[in-house]
């Protein structure tokens, strides 16, 4: 959305969906927050209420999907970002704070999310699933570029369609112990084999027909679209955008599928 805001990106593909116990609003077991369960009877995997979480205190790094994510449970509470107090950290430290008795829950992402339930003693509050969003990461292009030569686009997204390929038709118990090699030479630390394989299998990647399906706007606007448009709203609610940059991408319409057709035309 900012990309797309400040330099004229597009988004031209899914990477995958962050959403499902990924990206979530944790709170510890004993916590009063656990006690109510669908207290919003639209959502009802969602824990909490708007008595026992107003007032509270969660951590969590501002601007980011973890902040998205607990304004999102707010909202399915009836509440919003000023009624509770949200204290910014990064999320190593969301975890440690957490840990050491410091908040009344906290709003983390993959791996972390991965690592303090494996901790045990702690309840997911409400994932971004089960408050009815997505979170997906998406594929993004040059808008002029890609336009001037969409058939370079369309080469990109066969290139990646091949990955995605492999990684729906392999268990993914296969792929555990060089996604560890990964994980150690890009965020330099050692993940257990347990934490790489729920990493694995909860973040589903999308074929080339799942994609097309995410982006038709044949019928209005498109998940892809929509999701965008949930992106601007809650950045203008926090004050990262104004009004009137708010209004730019509101529509979310920078989200195409045009370059998807465009290989699926080339695939036939």
């Amino acid at each position: 959305m900012l990309g797309n805001l400040r330099y004229g990106t597009s988004i031209i593909a899914q990477a995958n969906n962050e959403a499902a116990l990924c990206t979530s609003v944790v709170v510890r077991a004993d916590s009063p927050i656990a006690k109510v369960k669908g207290w919003n009877k639209d959502y009802p995997e969602v824990y909490g209420s708007p008595e026992t979480v107003r007032g509270k205190t969660f951590l969590a790094t501002t601007l980011t999907s973890s902040h998205y994510a607990l304004s999102t449970w707010l909202n399915v509470l009836g509440l919003k970002d000023s009624d509770v107090v949200i204290k910014n950290m990064d999320q190593s430290q969301v975890v440690g704070a957490f840990e050491n008795n410091i908040g009344d829950g906290i709003a983390i992402w993959a791996p972390h999310t991965f690592i303090i339930q494996e901790k045990g003693g702690v309840v997911f509050a409400g994932d971004i699933v089960h408050c009815k969003k997505s979170n997906p990461i998406v594929l993004i292009a040059d808008t002029k570029y890609a336009e001037a030569h969409p058939d370079v686009a369309a080469k990109f997204l066969s290139v990646y369609m091949r990955a995605v390929d492999l990684m729906k038709n392999t268990p993914p118990k296969q792929f555990v112990e060089e996604y560890q090699k990964f994980y150690l030479e890009f965020v330099g630390k050692e993940y257990n084999y347990n934490q790489a394989l729920l990493d694995l299998e909860t973040h589903p990647v999308s074929s080339l027909d799942e994609q097309l399906a995410i982006f038709d706007d044949s019928k209005g606007p498109s998940q892809a679209q929509l999701h965008q448009s949930d992106i601007a709203a809650f950045f203008s609610n926090v004050g990262r955008i104004t009004a009137d940059e708010a209004a730019k991408v509101s529509d979310g319409k920078y989200a195409t599928g045009k370059y998807l057709k465009l290989l699926k035309e080339q695939q036939k």
